[in-house]
């Protein structure tokens, strides 16, 4: 009889372990010296969350295994406690950590109440069960649901190259069988070499698990505390006078001669330059919308500055009204040829300058270039030029400060009291 009971204890406390870790019967039976077998641990388990009932039909297989079995199993199986308090009986029991008290006139009532409570606790095991998602599938939804409506086209592009390329690089698995071990190394081939793309996967890593234990798709993210080498911002610089005059004839033969010039004459980003339609032009008032998405400011309107409306007046917009329908990687790819020395992004960064150089105050060159701030606009384009440097070194070498020259102590009038003072004592030793 005693090994019956203790039979019984331990099949309940594993039913319990197993709807909290959801495992297979037969996976954590093996660890166990019990003679039992699937068929026959299902069928108690169906009596344990559905009724709690003892099995109505005796001799079976269930009943031979476990004969003892009665509705008022004692508390301490179910991790519980009855005690007696004066005429009263106390029982607990901790459900998700909390622990939960009953009161009965009788011992029998007392339990049958703790039975009642450990029934909805392997109820809710059991409505807590996660479904099982692979990180591939999981990578693709997380995309389409939560990326999707809230970037813009090319963002969304780019994220979908870097989950085909690099992502899935990973093998496919259940999210919940990823380690932060197997992540770290993953992100490590990315410690010296393309950092912003390291960058970016990380952060599409992060953000991908943490939304999956949002949804209860996972237990806990095994990317939090990712660690890499943050990447150092390579600040461009303007073209000098010089080049950019030599730019100027290099581009004239180019079909993306007015896309360039563009660029330079307005400060737009590539991507922004090529979103531009006919409708972004308003030649009543003078402006140019530019439609940015990177930032709450980058959605900007803009004067059309001289050598801007030549450009743009020459332009011959495609039928559906896009001023440039070219590709950012064909754009990039022509101008590097043209001009190895610099990259695209910094004709932007020339035009900021180029607006510094002439006085503009900053607030309105930051709000020209869709900055957030004025302090991007500071730390990131500003750069002096040399032809910059040069004129204000000549401004200072002609400089001719107005001195006010200063008197020594002894010309002045506190000085010549203190000296009269000192002859007046010689006088009197003398």
């Amino acid at each position: 009889m005693y090994e019956q009971r203790r039979l019984t204890e331990q099949i309940v406390q594993l039913a319990t372990r197993l709807l909290a870790l959801q495992l297979k019967p037969h996976q954590e039976v093996k660890s166990y010296d019990f003679n039992i077998t699937d068929a026959q641990f299902d069928a108690y388990l169906e009596r344990i969350t559905e009724k709690l009932q003892p099995s109505q039909t005796e001799g079976n297989e269930v009943g031979n295994i476990l004969p003892g079995f009665k509705e008022d199993i004692m508390p301490k199986k179910l991790g519980g406690s009855v005690r007696q308090k004066g005429n009263t009986w106390e029982g607990r029991i901790s459900v998700d950590g909390k622990m939960q008290y009953v009161f009965a006139a009788t011992e029998a009532e007392c339990i049958t109440e703790l039975n009642k409570i450990f029934k909805q606790k392997i109820i809710s095991e059991k409505k807590k069960k996660r479904s099982k998602y692979y990180l591939h599938t999981w990578l693709d939804e997380w995309l389409k649901t939560y990326k999707q409506p809230i970037v813009s086209n090319y963002t969304y592009y780019l994220y979908e190259r870097i989950v085909k390329n690099h992502l899935k690089a990973l093998p496919d698995k259940e999210l919940d069988d990823y380690t932060n071990l197997e992540l770290q190394k993953f992100i490590n081939r990315y410690k010296d070499t393309r950092q912003r793309t390291g960058e970016t996967v990380k952060h599409m890593i992060v953000s991908a698990f943490r939304q999956a234990v949002n949804n209860g798709l996972c237990r806990r993210s095994p990317a939090e505390g990712l660690k890499l080498k943050k990447h150092r911002r390579e600040t461009g610089q303007p073209l000098t006078h010089a080049e950019e005059r030599q730019l100027l004839i290099d581009v004239e033969p180019l079909i993306y001669r007015d896309y360039f010039l563009t660029c330079l004459y307005s400060g737009a980003r590539r991507s922004e330059a090529l979103r531009l339609t006919v409708s972004d032009i308003d030649w009543t008032n003078n402006r140019l919308h530019i439609p940015g998405t990177k930032t709450q400011t980058s959605d900007r309107d803009i004067p059309i500055f001289d050598k801007l409306a030549a450009v743009l007046r020459r332009v011959v917009p495609t039928p559906d009204g896009r001023l440039f329908p070219f590709k950012g990687d064909a754009v990039t790819k022509y101008f590097n040829q043209v001009c190895p020395q610099h990259k695209l992004h910094d004709l932007r960064t020339t035009f900021i300058s180029r607006c510094y150089e002439a006085g503009i105050p900053i607030k309105l060159v930051s709000d020209w270039a869709g900055h957030k701030t004025s302090e991007v606009t500071i730390n990131h384009y500003l750069k002096v030029s040399a032809e910059m440097e040069a004129k204000y070194t000549a401004v200072l070498n002609n400089h001719t400060p107005v001195h006010t020259p200063v008197l020594p102590p002894e010309n002045n009038a506190r000085g010549q009291k203190r000296s009269k003072k000192r002859k007046r004592g010689k006088k009197k030793e003398q």
